[in-house]
């Protein structure tokens, strides 16, 4: 291989969604800037020692980590190669580009708000700095809006391999989701904690989201999609950041000095699954019509079959959805069924038409022109404007 060519070590797994992404990023930065030789093994190399043995013997220009101790840290401090930090686990990094996490427990707090709810919980762990901004972020929204929050937060990350802990972990999270004033919003920390809370809650009994409506972060779909209902998630722009933390390492091998403080990333949205797909409202009949809508929308329904679903008249219960939302039965169908063409549009590659049909509009032009009235846009602009925000 020629000589001048980078080598670029990447010490992060591509087991999880996030790693995944950021590697893509790093991929795009190499096409688009380099050519970069990207070296990478899973689970390689281990930053546990100054050995770096999975290291000795091949030439380094510069490595890109996932960090989760101070130690691993140290250690590249230490190493004859600039590095970039992608974790945000360790709170004083300063060479780090890394999501906003402030940011996401913000978007988090703005998704349930707008759902109506009264009481709020936050499900995280204590002493690991991505857990803390986060509920940080969503704490300080809840304040501006006038609301408090209920915290679970034990300190430390647990290991998988230790089962008695992690079984007393899931004992307490039980004791504090039956504890928390009902119907109440969750933020989790993670996905994996948002699946968590799910199983949880409907292991006490709880109807999800009716009672408790639950969000998480990364949108790992893998992890979103294995809980009935599916689990809503902030989505983060990590591709952006593996893009980022490239042009950085770049400018470091070209001898810049560190920058003073880490760079971040806002998060783009939440997608919105069943977890959170709710709105919080006391009248029981605007209730049982909102639960048909959402679990009904993507067939060919319409507003009457609303009201035999309620057995309310109509002008009855017009007038009750105008009083508490704003809005009326048809108004919340197109709503609904926006939302999940939006979805689609950003996270699949079907055919405009595919999607109309799948989100219950009865023609590809009647769902252009409801999209383009909520939205102002038509489908396909979307769906441009989408895949060219993820990148910026």
């Amino acid at each position: 291989m020629t000589r001048n060519i980078p080598q670029i070590a990447l010490c992060i797994s591509i087991r999880s969604t996030y790693g995944r992404e950021i590697v893509h990023g790093i991929i795009d930065y190499s096409h688009e800037h380099g050519p970069w030789n990207i070296l990478h093994e899973e689970g390689w190399p281990v930053l546990d020692t100054e050995e770096f043995t999975s290291l000795r013997g091949r030439r380094i220009d510069g490595l890109i980590a996932n960090l989760h101790t101070e130690e691993q840290e140290q250690i590249l401090r230490d190493a004859p190669f600039p590095f970039v930090n992608v974790s945000a686990f360790l709170r004083d990094s300063r060479v780090q580009v890394i999501p906003d996490n402030r940011e996401i427990g913000r978007m988090a707090a703005e998704h349930l708000l707008d759902r109506g709810f009264r009481s709020y919980g936050f499900c995280g762990r204590g002493g690991i700095h991505l857990n803390e901004r986060r509920g940080e972020g969503f704490r300080e929204r809840l304040r501006e809006a006038g609301y408090g929050c209920f915290d679970y937060q034990p300190e430390g990350f647990l290991p998988p391999s230790d089962r008695p802990s992690l079984e007393k972990d899931v004992d307490a999270i039980k004791q504090w989701i039956h504890r928390l004033p009902k119907p109440v919003g969750v933020f989790a920390a993670t996905d994996t904690r948002g699946r968590q809370a799910i199983e949880i809650s409907q292991e006490l009994g709880l109807m999800v989201p009716d009672e408790v409506a639950v969000v998480g972060v990364d949108n790992d779909e893998l992890i979103c999609n294995l809980p009935v209902p599916h689990l809503s998630s902030v989505v983060l722009k990590t591709e952006r950041v593996g893009y980022r933390a490239s042009a950085l390492l770049a400018r470091l091998m070209a001898g810049e000095s560190p920058p003073e403080a880490p760079e971040l990333v806002p998060p783009l949205r939440v997608a919105t699954r069943q977890s959170s797909e709710i709105l919080a409202v006391d009248d029981p009949d605007v209730r049982k019509a909102l639960r048909y809508i959402r679990r009904h929308a993507a067939e060919p329904i319409r507003v009457k079959d609303i009201l035999v679903e309620t057995g309310v008249p109509r002008r009855s219960l017009e007038r009750r959805f105008r009083e508490l939302l704003g809005s009326s039965p048809g108004e919340e169908l197109a709503k609904v069924r926006i939302t999940m063409a939006k979805q689609r549009l950003a996270e699949t590659e079907h055919p405009v038409a595919v999607i109309a049909e799948k989100c219950g509009f009865n023609s590809l032009p009647y769902m252009s022109e409801v999209f383009r009235k909520k939205t102002g846009q038509t489908p396909l602009a979307y769906r441009t404007q989408f895949r060219n925000k993820r990148r910026r």
